[in-house]
């Protein structure tokens, strides 16, 4: 059983698991058998990070409970280490002279300190974070091997598994952090299963700049300067040239020049930024990287970008034929298949499942009906939650007050079948009968699933498994035509 243990840094790191958490819900294909995540990141009350911890949690309890079957929703199952997503440091200082133990240096080591640091530097708090300092976060993030965690994913390692790291280059957790972790992986511990650890096929996305900051939702002064993200990010290009280039089996590249702009938040509950299409680009990497074979493995480090066609239409949106074959081939049907459920329980669930035979008749038994009751079951809750963290994630993409480069696959005002951006003429099937349009075609084909004995879905499945299999394929239909 293999498995592909991802670690995110820093802020980026926690939204980039967001988006794959979302292809992953939709049936995106991966050639391992399991994904762990692991976030390193100083700031343990991180908005997204927590955000995401919990959308991996509701991941996981409604992948145990309604799949059944491999490359169909839900089907890559997600794990936590501990049952904790962020890998906590053990050290509880705030401020990063206190970490270095300023008070207890001699007079020269004191005056040396403070010539390779600033007072603000030395003064500033890291609980949240390093404010896009890398010469703080290196120092720091220092001890996350330590971490019983980290301990944790050593003892579960075998021979077989992969690691993943996302990172950002222009800030301070990311940049510091991910050069740490790869010599830390590759080099000789004492920790269990190490020789696994060591010769494992190691990929890595770093994220050049994307966004910039704007004014604080907060009262206080921005911390960060965004004019800097440019060159802090070629200086440290130069610096993984000369100490990673080898040392990496998959390099993974992705940025946007036309930068969206985010507002500032020092870190801690209110540090949220709205989901980002480079953010959605790094978790593609991370399925590349996935599936490939160890054959492909080779002895220098392959380097790879992200690009889009050139769009025949307005060009800061992108939507699916804006991307080259291999991605479309990737993502567009799950998306639109997850899109397709998603609207049905949005739009239709409550007023048609009191009156269509896949909802109760199938099976016979009273117990078995997908009823008002069934819907507020914790299960049902669990994949509720999923669906509307979904749908907020695509309206954050697609939002052209935030980004100048927005994804928008999807016409997210669309209360009809044609709701795929670029192809709404195609969405509109044809089926000879007036009274099966729109949603009660799909509702046919759920009847369909429940009703006929050469399509009928089996009864040897949970009755959460029955649902979401019944509405797999009644989506993969609509795709299909």
């Amino acid at each position: 059983m293999s498995k592909l243990f991802v670690f995110g840094i820093g802020g980026t790191g926690s939204r980039v698991l967001k988006s794959l958490t979302m292809l992953l819900m939709a049936g995106v294909k991966t050639n391992v058998d399991e994904i762990i995540p692991i976030v390193i990141d100083k700031d343990e009350t991180n908005g997204d990070m927590v955000k995401t911890k919990r959308l991996i949690e509701t991941y996981i309890a409604t992948q145990e409970k309604f799949t059944h079957d491999s490359g169909k929703f839900f089907s890559t199952k997600m794990s936590l280490l501990d049952n904790n997503l962020c890998l906590p440091l053990k050290d509880k200082v705030k401020k990063f002279s206190d970490y270095i133990g300023i008070n207890q240096l001699d007079t020269p080591n004191r005056a040396l300190v403070e010539a390779l640091f600033s007072k603000k530097a030395l003064d500033m708090e890291t609980t949240e974070g390093f404010r896009g300092i890398p010469s703080i976060g290196s120092v720091v993030l220092n001890q996350f091997e330590q971490s019983e965690i980290f301990t944790t994913f050593a003892n579960q390692f075998r021979k077989g598994d992969k690691i993943f790291i996302i990172s950002s280059i222009f800030g301070g957790t990311g940049a510091s952090g991910f050069p740490l972790l790869a010599k830390t992986l590759r080099g000789d511990t004492l920790l269990p299963n190490w020789d696994a650890v060591k010769s494992a096929s190691l990929g890595a996305i770093s994220v050049l700049p994307y966004f910039i900051v704007g004014e604080p939702n907060e009262i206080g002064k921005v911390d960060v300067d965004s004019d800097t993200f440019s060159s802090k990010a070629k200086a440290a290009l130069a610096y993984y040239a000369e100490t990673l280039d080898g040392q990496i089996d998959d390099m993974y590249y992705a940025g946007d020049a036309k930068h969206s702009t985010f507002t500032y938040s020092a870190g801690g509950s209110k540090q949220t930024n709205y989901a980002h299409f480079v953010e959605l680009v790094s978790a593609l990497s991370i399925i590349d990287f996935a599936n490939k074979n160890e054959t492909e493995k080779g002895n220098q480090t392959a380097y790879h970008e992200f690009g889009i066609l050139n769009p025949q239409h307005q060009s800061d949106q992108v939507i699916f034929d804006d991307l080259h074959a291999d991605t479309r081939k990737m993502i567009t049907n799950p998306l639109i298949q997850l899109y397709a459920f998603k609207q049905y329980m949005q739009l239709e669930f409550d007023r048609e499942n009191r009156h269509q035979p896949w909802s109760h008749n199938y099976p016979s038994k009273s117990q078995n009906d997908f009823d008002a009751t069934f819907k507020q079951s914790a299960a049902m809750q669990n994949l509720d939650e999923c669906l509307k963290n979904f749908s907020i994630w695509l309206n954050e993409l697609a939002d052209n007050n935030y980004h100048k480069h927005s994804f928008i696959p999807f016409n997210l005002s669309a209360k009809s079948f044609a709701f795929v951006n670029g192809k709404s003429d195609k969405c509109m099937i044809k089926t000879g009968n007036w009274r099966y349009q729109n949603w009660a075609w799909l509702d046919n084909e759920l009847n369909k699933a429940c009703t006929n004995k050469d399509t009928q879905v089996s009864e040897t499945m949970t009755k959460e498994q029955r649902f979401l299999e019944i509405f797999y394929r009644a989506t993969k239909k609509f795709v299909d035509e």
